[in-house]
């Protein structure tokens, strides 16, 4: 007894903080924990995937309040020194929150109303106008660098201009995750003094301009959706991502044609693709040109492209391509495609993934043919929650079992 009471109050407090640690809702790495979670559209996007599910904090966050009942340090430690880790803007603006939560927040989530469900407060018309209204002057009363704890902005359906990115800025000078960012690259020179991000994801429809130019020396991570093909010229002196390892090209609404694409491309990755290590490129774009993207990204790992059917491509020996991703039938498409159910069978492959979870598909028919094709081959087959066709379907027979009467 004596050895605990005296353990040294750092310890406590590591200890605590273990207790109510939520490893990938608030590690701005786990976005892009691994090639499979930067590439997967379910994992970054879907509410209950690892990355966006709120239900650990809000465990984490019932662990806290029993702590802080245990003596007047530990209280004193986890309400003001810990405080609130994850906060939404909603909850700031129906007064659920007091305002200085944001200056503690690691996560924050600017939500618009139609997400949420929530009214807005008395005398503000319009829902959405109002709701980006009163956010952006949310922002704008947190004093300069007051939340320098902040490291993960996810900004659903909330359309950030110029005015807020300064604000971010000057406001949240340590931000290392920007998702859902709807911007344009005017304002590219304003997030090249965000020192620190490492992933940014701009939102579906956010279109990069024609005078597009982005130098972040940090960026590991660039999710972006060309607008005006024909105009894109990438240069090394405007698009300098020396530590850039994933690359995802989202589909526009009107994709270029063939010759005008394979230009943007070959001029896009000519200066990007030396360091990529992950490169989603849209199925909504006309096929990509693999044995020039061989070229263009030696070292390559982690592969989503529309791949030719008519073109059979041999890749190199020495390439270290392993895993590759099939697109799947995606909620953000209109007219879904059927994925290609062989690949090439290049023998660099160890890993083959469906872009979304197996019992959100709609061909689940074809997982019993999977499970027989690659039945004790060194390919491992898997989902976007890395799990195989026999791990779903063992699973789904345990659950369909009647439970038989004590």
């Amino acid at each position: 007894m004596t050895s605990i009471a005296s353990t040294p109050v750092e310890v406590w407090q590591c200890i605590l903080r273990f207790v109510i640690s939520v490893p990938v809702f608030l590690d701005p790495d786990g976005v892009a924990v691994n090639s499979a979670s930067s590439m997967s559209d379910y994992h970054i996007y879907q509410n209950d995937s690892p990355w966006n599910n709120e239900a650990p904090y809000w465990e984490s966050e019932r662990y806290r309040a029993t702590c802080r009942l245990v003596c007047r340090s530990w209280d004193t430690y986890l309400k003001e020194t810990i405080g609130h880790r994850f906060v939404r803007t909603v909850d700031i603006l129906q007064g659920f929150l007091p305002e200085t939560a944001l200056k503690g927040a690691i996560r924050i989530s600017a939500v618009s109303v139609g997400r949420v469900g929530k009214k807005l407060p008395q005398g503000i018309e319009g829902a959405e106008n109002g709701w980006y209204h009163l956010t952006e002057e949310l922002f704008e009363r947190i004093p300069q660098s007051q939340g320098n704890k902040l490291e993960i902005l996810v900004a659903n359906d909330f359309h950030f201009r110029t005015s807020h990115l300064a604000i971010l800025t000057n406001r949240f000078p340590n931000l290392i995750t920007f998702i859902n960012a709807q911007i344009s690259t005017d304002d590219a020179e304003t997030l090249n003094n965000l020192a620190h991000i490492r992933h940014l994801y701009m939102g579906w429809y956010s279109c990069l301009s024609q005078r597009a130019a982005l130098q972040c020396s940090h960026l590991e991570t660039l999710s972006l959706r060309p607008r005006q093909f024909r105009e894109m010229k990438f240069t090394k002196e405007d698009w300098n991502l020396p530590a850039l390892r994933t690359l995802r090209i989202l589909g526009g609404q009107e994709p270029p044609d063939g010759p005008e694409w394979q230009a943007m491309l070959e001029s896009l990755l000519k200066v990007l693709g030396p360091t990529l290590q992950n490169l989603y490129i849209s199925i909504t774009y006309h096929p990509t040109p693999l044995e020039k993207v061989f070229e263009w990204c030696p070292n390559l790992e982690c592969l989503l492209v529309h791949p030719s059917r008519e073109e059979k491509v041999d890749i190199p020996p020495s390439h270290p391509l392993h895993t590759i991703v099939i697109p799947f039938f995606s909620p953000w498409i209109a007219r879904p495609r059927k994925p290609e159910l062989t690949w090439p069978g290049w023998p660099t492959i160890r890993t083959v993934i469906f872009n979304t979870p197996w019992d959100q598909s709609r061909w689940k028919g074809e997982l019993g043919r999977w499970c027989e094709r690659w039945r004790g081959s060194p390919v491992r087959i898997e989902d976007s929650r890395g799990v195989t066709p026999q791990e779903w379907v063992d699973k789904k027979n345990e659950k369909s079992k009647p439970v038989e009467p004590s």
